[in-house]
């Protein structure tokens, strides 16, 4: 038997190995083989045109217009490299962006069967918007035919949106980006129902109108990954007693230097189950809130649940020195009790990174089997381990402990603690956002 007389499933099986490569290595495999004959052409014309990556500023993009109904339909996953600068009409002009725009439309709209996208936008501009709102129907996108076509697309499983920018003005003021807002809820208004992972590693903050369509429309969610995105704008949002969309799938939640992500809406929302029915597989809250907050915030979720939850809304006042946190009165076993009863469901793994004393209080009362603490002083873990938080914690990971610090004797009282909870005390975590700050635990 010739090898091209092979039954068409072998074949299928062969290419599944080149599915695991490296995108590059991948594509040029498949488009060997597709030049070899016609027979293998046939064959391999699906794999070739399955994972595509397209730039709003490349030179084949209208020959990739009009050959898009062709290949369109094998197209599984793209990635989209957009460029707004709407205050500069020079670059506008040079760029053609309205006949650009118009192109990418035309592509978009023959990918019907698209399930992976990824979105880079690179952000020129310094004017963004500074109310609370970006209603996507209000046609404001320098890009608007493409935000049309992106809200056509109703079976992308898995979005991320990564946002660079040249201008400092975004990152300092964490203003809201029309584009970034308007691409992501186009696509959470068609793909919402199917959508299970949305991650966003942002410069700029998302609008209210984007949260709530966020907690809405995603009745899939299994993932969401927020990395600066959730700005003050969203943080009263965040404490409204109000159930998820995705409360009976989401398995994995993170939030990263979002200045929106107040500790106590955290704890709130997950010992209450409002954000999610089952257990997480993993949560981790790194360089969030803001100076402003407050242990005893008056949002709604927070005081409705602060008697279920614990005995006392008395928590430590802020620190400001490496001191361990004191409370008004002794309730901590009151307060982990009340949280076993309140929530049996125990949170496979957390990581918790830069947190006030109060802040790790809230995050505490959460049951977690396997705890990571970093960038945290040493007594403030020493508190939380001699006050029984951390309900349920079979490990507890650390950062490798340094010969001769100032604090061994804190270090010895904490592996005593992790020995009389019978928690395993490990030395390998990592960070997870990069700083300067003196703790090293």
């Amino acid at each position: 038997m010739r090898f091209l007389d092979l039954p068409e499933d072998i074949f299928i099986e062969i290419f599944a190995h080149l599915e695991q490569e490296w995108y590059s290595v991948r594509n040029e495999a498949f488009q060997s083989l597709r030049l070899t004959c016609k027979a293998l052409s046939v064959l391999a014309e699906p794999a070739v045109f399955a994972a595509l990556d397209i730039r709003l500023e490349g030179t084949n993009l209208e020959t990739l217009a009009s050959q898009s109904s062709k290949f369109g339909v094998h197209a599984r996953r793209l990635t989209l490299d957009l460029i707004a600068d709407n205050t500069e009409k020079e670059w506008i002009e040079q760029l053609a962006v309205p006949t650009r725009d118009k192109h990418l439309s035309i592509v978009l709209s023959n990918l019907s069967a698209l399930r992976d996208l990824t979105i880079h936008i690179l952000c020129l501009t310094t004017t963004t918007t500074t109310t609370t709102t970006t209603n996507a129907n209000e046609n404001e996108s320098i890009l608007p035919q493409t935000v049309s076509a992106l809200s056509a697309l109703q079976r992308v499983e898995r979005l991320r949106v990564i946002e660079g920018t040249g201008a400092t003005k975004i990152w300092s003021l964490k203003r809201i980006n029309t584009l970034t807002n308007h691409v992501i809820q186009a696509l959470l208004k068609s793909s919402g129902p199917v959508l299970k992972s949305l991650s966003v590693d942002s410069m700029s903050v998302m609008s209210p109108d984007t949260f709530d369509l966020i907690r809405t429309t995603a009745t899939q969610l299994r993932s969401l990954v927020l990395r600066n995105f959730f700005g003050i704008e969203c943080r009263a949002m965040l404490s409204e007693e109000k159930t998820w969309a995705c409360r009976e799938t989401l398995r994995k939640l993170q939030f990263h230097d979002c200045r929106g992500a107040h500790a106590g809406a955290i704890a709130s929302g997950l010992s209450t189950g409002a954000w999610a029915k089952y257990p997480l597989d993993s949560l981790e809250v790194s360089k969030c809130g803001d100076h402003d907050d407050f242990p005893s915030a008056p949002y709604q979720v927070l005081e409705a649940n602060l008697t279920t939850l614990t005995t006392t809304s008395s928590f430590p006042t802020r620190s400001n020195n490496d001191t361990a946190p004191t409370t008004t009165k002794n309730t901590t076993a009151n307060t982990i009790s009340g949280v076993r009863r309140r929530n049996a469901n125990v949170i496979e793994k957390a990581h918790y990174e830069h947190e006030f004393d109060w802040e790790m209080q809230l995050l505490g009362l959460l049951p977690v089997k396997h705890v990571t603490v970093t960038k945290t002083p040493s007594s403030l873990i020493l508190y939380m381990l001699e006050h029984d938080l951390f309900p349920g914690m079979e490990t507890l990971d650390l950062i490798e402990w340094k010969e001769g610090a100032p604090d061994s004797d804190t270090y010895a009282r904490i592996e005593t603690a992790c020995t009389k909870r019978r928690v395993t005390l490990l030395h390998s975590a990592e960070e997870i956002v990069a700083c300067s700050c003196p703790y090293g635990s």
